[in-house]
Formats: structure tokens, sequence, C-alpha cells
């Protein structure tokens, strides 16, 4: 027997709650705006299950950073963070690049610069491509780690605020390819991409 997927009506994930209203027509929703009264139609996913695309980007990035200096011979922090920021901005660009409007609509819905431009929100997975290039070729330096930080901050802005609203929207920071909620992982994701930035920053400033 085939098992029709449905989406919630609110948003773009798989839908995991039904509830038949007095109209009699049934409706479907996502955990997160399952009303009072919901009935739930299927098992919710694990936190691991759900966030395993991101969990292997960075398992990758780690992988092939080691094969690459091990290639080179060129060890040390700063080159491995150097190929981990470029693997992991090239892996998410590719994603993003998939449906570029798409993703741009989700995200507009929650980055403070794509809310007021869709010009910038359309532009952005181009940005990480390019990035992307910049980290694995060793280009730019301090102005590169300085608009990456700057980057991830007014990005990490954006995803607290709805963290902070409660507001219950999908992730598109791999698109629209998978289907990720909005959690503190999305902020740990920006955090660890600032974090090593500014690291090389300092780096650079240090000597």
């Amino acid at each position: 027997m085939e098992i029709i997927k449905r989406t919630c009506e609110l948003c773009s994930m798989d839908a995991t709650f039904l509830k038949a209203n007095t109209d009699g027509l049934v409706h479907y929703y996502c955990e997160h705006h399952a009303p009072n009264g919901a009935t739930r139609i299927g098992k919710s996913s694990s936190a691991i299950s759900t966030y395993l695309p991101v969990i292997s980007i960075y398992v990758s990035a780690v992988i092939l950073s080691i094969l690459l200096a091990t290639m080179t011979g060129m060890w040390g922090a700063h080159m491995l963070m150097l190929y981990f920021m470029g693997f992991t901005f090239l892996t998410f660009g590719f994603f993003k690049v998939l449906d570029v409007s798409a993703f741009a609509d989700g995200y507009q819905d929650y980055d403070i610069i794509a809310q007021k431009s869709r010009t910038y929100a359309l532009l952005y997975p181009f940005i990480e491509l390019l990035l992307a290039g910049l980290y694995l070729a060793d280009i730019g330096g301090i102005y590169r780690d300085t608009f990456t930080l700057i980057l991830m901050i007014v990005g990490s802005i954006g995803v607290f605020k709805k963290l902070q609203a409660n507001e219950e929207i999908p992730c598109v920071c791999l698109g629209v390819v998978f289907k990720l909620p909005m959690t503190k992982v999305t902020l740990f994701e920006n955090g660890l991409m600032s974090l090593m930035a500014l690291s090389m920053l300092l780096m650079y400033l240090g000597g």
C-alpha cells in the first residue's frame, strides 16, 4: 500500500498531526503547528535523525580537511580550519543553489537583512560558494575572516530573535532539499563558523 506523505498547512515540514474540523475537512499539521485536539499520525523523528544531514556534512568536512592536509603536508590548526570552513561553505552553498528562489523565500522569514532585501537572499548562496573558494584557496586573509564573522553574527541575530519569540519555522541552512526545523542547532551552526572565523582573524593579527 502506498503511503502518501503530506506537508503541514502552515509550513513546508512533514505533517505528523491531523484534525477534522466542524466542516468535515481534515487538516494536516507538523508538530510545531498542531492545534489542541489534533491526532498524531506518525512518529516524530529523533533529534539525531532529524539533523543527520547536517551532522554528515560536518563529519565529511572534518574528514576531507584531514585528507587534504595529509596530501599537501600543510598541517596546523590554521590550515585545518581553512579547509573545514571551505568544505562546509561549499556544501551548504551547493544545496542552497539547487533552488535559489525557494531558499530565498524561507530565508526571508528570519534573516534580518534578507527581510529587507530579497536580492540579498537570492545572492546569499553564491556568497557562501565564494567564501568556500576563498577559504580553500587561502585568499583574502583578514578581510575574508572579518566579512565571514560579520556575516555569521548577523545571521545569528535573526535566528536568535525567532527562537526567543518561540516561532516555529523551517530552517533553510540546507536550502529546501532537507526539511529542518529552526532550533538551537541552527544557532550553534552560525556560532561555530563565527568562532572559527574569529580564531583565524586573531591568528592573523597576532602574527
